[in-house]
């Protein structure tokens, strides 16, 4: 029986397993760092997504009754709403009920109060309806349209044709910010 050298067996050497061991550790300690990035940018967009969508739910709700608003009231005569005036943090409108209510028009106050968005009407006491939780700030800006030029009217509210608002919510860790400008309907109709 004839043995073979030394030199022609096969198999590996322990400097080249410690060599692959090495390169394999490598791949593994990247493919872990990749793994985890891709769970913390997904957690992110998960959470940013839920900002948007909770703070598009409370927006939708509150465009719909601005829509319909005939006119910005300031001072208010509802003896419901602890603040009267509408400004930059509160916004109450005046909007036509359906037909043959009575009164035809209601109030309806538009406020943050401990982090929740409310809706009021004049003839409900107490807070209002949530629209949304977990909201940072909310901000009311007016503007008056007279044929193409649009005029900021926030020291008069009242003259306001269009109103803007800025709601900032938060879910977890993550911070967002969602505007829109809602032109009332039927104060188009009263100029």
């Amino acid at each position: 029986m004839r043995r073979t050298p030394f030199r022609l067996r096969a198999g590996f050497s322990l400097p080249e397993m410690l060599v692959a061991l090495m390169m394999l550790s490598f791949i593994i300690t990247g493919a872990a760092t990749l793994l985890n990035v891709t769970r913390r940018q997904q957690r992110t967009l998960r959470l940013y997504s839920q900002v948007q969508t909770d703070l598009r739910a409370g927006v939708r709700r509150a465009t719909r009754t601005l829509r319909h608003a005939s006119e910005v009231v300031s001072p208010s005569s509802a003896t419901n709403f602890p603040v009267k005036t509408s400004g930059s943090t509160q916004v109450i409108v005046l909007v036509p009920e359906p037909t043959g209510t009575s009164p035809s028009v209601i109030e309806v106050r538009f406020y943050l109060s401990s982090g929740v968005l409310y809706a009021q009407r004049s003839d409900v006491a107490g807070p209002g309806v949530a629209l949304e939780s977990d909201v940072q700030s909310l901000a009311f800006n007016y503007f008056r349209t007279s044929g193409a030029v649009r005029t900021a009217v926030d020291s008069t509210p009242t003259q306001a044709t269009e109103i803007q608002m800025t709601v900032t919510g938060s879910s977890s860790t993550m911070t967002s910010s969602l505007t829109t400008l809602v032109t009332m309907r039927n104060a188009l109709t009263v100029l």
